[in-house]
């Protein structure tokens, strides 16, 4: 998490942040001088992890590392901030159902008075888009995109949820489960098969199975409807690999905690092969496989487009 509590006290500007691990930050301090800051009650010169970098608005800008930061602040002017809108809500957000069904899906906003415009085409949002007034259906694969505005208020940042409609005895991939003990990934071609059935995404929390000492594979077809490169991304904990029309697109391979990372592919409309294995050492098992092509946002790869046969 990243923390922030700030106070103003007898004239005085208190300001306690944390970041986390592996994460650097932009801090903007209100002051009349760099010499009026300080952090845990040193100069800015004598504490660690932090360097000047700039003014912008009458405030100090500092890079800081990840840790624990106190910083103090005199004789600086105080400016009334412009709020911002908060975040629309969807109800329900991102849900599968079955061809055939209708979804009503309804937006909120918790500041008074907002307007919230949104759009069915995964195009961003804006004061032209149509407002959001009461519930509507979608019958159809939808991603759906929604910003507030208020005059005097920042708009808010834009939000989405997406829907997916599915064809179970189409839609899906098939998993295999092996037993054994693994620090990388085994070849499935010597182990003995456990268990093995269907589901709609590669995912393992709608599986009953083993906490730990196990391993898996996916296999089935994509569809893609548009030609571009993709990036692919596997989330997991642990090891894994994913392949797209037989080829290797993301290594992820190793004994680790939840661990990301992506690959690139070109691809033309058709339906493609897609495998991914995957082995679970200690507990705390994570799989996800995310995709995204030029113009659009990265997004878990949905059952809708998963099929059993090409």
């Amino acid at each position: 998490q990243i923390k922030s509590e700030w106070k103003i006290n007898n004239k005085k500007f208190y300001w306690d942040i944390s970041i986390p691990a592996n994460t650097t930050a932009t801090v903007y301090v209100p002051a009349s001088n760099e010499n009026v800051v300080r952090e845990s009650g040193l100069a800015i010169s004598e504490s660690n992890g932090i360097e000047f970098i700039g003014w912008e608005n009458n405030r100090a800008a500092y890079q800081i590392e990840s840790g624990q930061y106190s910083f103090t602040s005199e004789g600086f002017k105080i400016q009334t901030p412009v709020p911002f809108v908060s975040t629309p809500v969807f109800s329900p957000k991102d849900t599968s159902s079955a061809l055939g069904d209708k979804l009503s899906v309804t937006i909120t906003c918790k500041t008074p008075d907002a307007k919230i415009h949104y759009t069915l085409d995964g195009s961003e949002p804006d004061e032209t888009s149509p407002i959001h007034k009461q519930l509507f259906s979608i019958t159809k694969n939808t991603i759906v995109k929604a910003k507030a505005y208020k005059p005097g208020y920042h708009p808010s940042i834009v939000t989405s949820a997406q829907y997916d409609f599915f064809d179970p005895q189409k839609n899906g991939v098939r998993w295999e489960l092996y037993r054994g003990v693994f620090k990388r990934l085994p070849d499935f071609g010597k182990l003995k098969l456990v268990k093995s059935g269907r589901v709609l995404q590669i995912d393992l929390s709608e599986l009953e199975i083993h906490d730990e000492y196990f391993a898996m594979v996916f296999t089935g077809y994509i569809e893609i409807t548009h030609k571009d490169e993709y990036t692919f991304y596997t989330s997991s904990n642990d090891g894994s690999k994913l392949y797209i029309d037989n080829k290797l697109v993301v290594e992820n391979d190793g004994e680790h905690g939840a661990t990301e990372r992506s690959g690139n592919i070109k691809l033309s409309p058709g339906k493609y092969p897609i495998k991914v294995t995957y082995f679970q050492a200690g507990a705390g098992k994570v799989l996800n496989i995310f995709y995204k092509r030029t113009g659009f946002e990265r997004r878990i790869v949905p059952g809708s487009v998963l099929y059993f046969e090409k």
